[in-house]
């Protein structure tokens, strides 16, 4: 998980989509094939990912309830189980972290002049935790954890009929 959430392409994508890429990379691995090591497909995790577009663990609740299979319940379970865990190891360790130097600062005097915006896959609960904790979320208008879609759609939301479309060059 640590190659995917922070040194590969894809990170801060979200928690379900870097399990599946995690799955998919393990099985490629030479290492994991000479191990004969089982690897779950994450057939489950895949549909609900692929189905949802809120990943969280509100509609990974709502997918296991939904589930008929119960092979394909049993993964799920097993994710949301996994996920509240690290939310709670998070909640544990994540603190007395502060800002960069001088964000507070900057974020002051960007607030003034231009919308500004959390946009994360981290739960919301902990990113407004972690915004309140060093009293900087007043700076922003909305804090937009996976709760609320992907970046893509926390980007469009915000800017939503406020700005003229530009097209690259």
């Amino acid at each position: 998980m640590d190659f995917v959430n922070l040194y590969s392409k894809w990170r801060g994508c979200n928690r379900w989509l870097a399990v599946i890429r995690v799955l998919d990379l393990l099985h490629d691995r030479d290492e994991v094939k000479r191990r004969h090591a089982k690897i779950s497909e994450g057939n489950a995790i895949k549909a609900y990912a692929g189905a949802n577009k809120v990943l969280s663990n509100d509609t990974l609740k709502e997918a296991i309830a939904q589930a008929k299979d119960p092979a394909a319940k049993k993964e799920l379970e097993e994710a949301l189980v996994w996920s509240k865990a690290v939310n709670e190891s998070i909640a544990k360790m994540v603190h007395d972290v502060p800002p960069f130097p001088f964000v507070r600062e900057c974020l002051e005097k960007a607030y003034k002049k231009a919308d500004m915006i959390v946009v994360s896959q981290t739960p919301t609960e902990a990113l407004v935790r972690e915004w309140k904790e060093h009293r900087i979320e007043g700076h922003v208008s909305v804090i937009a954890g996976q709760e609320m879609g992907s970046k893509s759609e926390h980007i469009q939301f915000a800017a939503g009929g406020k700005y003229r479309r530009r097209k690259s060059s």
